[in-house]
């Protein structure tokens, strides 16, 4: 996760939390206007959507003078964002993951029994 730092003019306040809003920002922080008539915002997000913040803020800010953006890397954040239940595999799903995970697991044995024993025969197919 990273914090999306955006220092300019405190007249793109309103435009920045708009892109916040429309790409799901979960937190947004605005300093105080400095003597520069400047101010800071930090938003955090998820990482799926920094582009797209980043896309946004560059389309707004481009022809801008006095403006930067940064991003800082984050090691922890509490409380931790909300991050969606996995979704319940059907009995279908649950089966092909069984098979795949065999069928991988099969052919790490093969691999294993081949790379220490090398005189074992080892024929491989494409049936799990």
């Amino acid at each position: 996760m990273k914090i999306i730092e955006v220092i300019a003019d405190a007249g793109h306040h309103d435009t920045i939390v708009a892109i916040a809003e429309q790409q799901q920002v979960e937190d947004i922080y605005f300093t105080q206007k400095n003597e520069n008539g400047r101010n800071s915002a930090r938003l955090l997000g998820r990482p799926e959507n920094r582009q797209k913040v980043l896309d946004a803020l560059q389309t707004i800010l481009y022809n801008t003078e006095n403006y930067r953006v940064l991003i800082i890397p984050l090691d922890t954040a509490l409380p931790k964002l909300f991050e969606p239940e996995a979704k319940a595999l059907t009995e279908k799903q649950q089966a092909e993951e069984k098979n795949i995970a065999g069928y991988f697991f099969n052919i790490s044995s093969i691999a294993f029994a081949a790379a220490t024993n090398p005189k074992l025969p080892v024929t491989i197919t494409d049936e799990p």
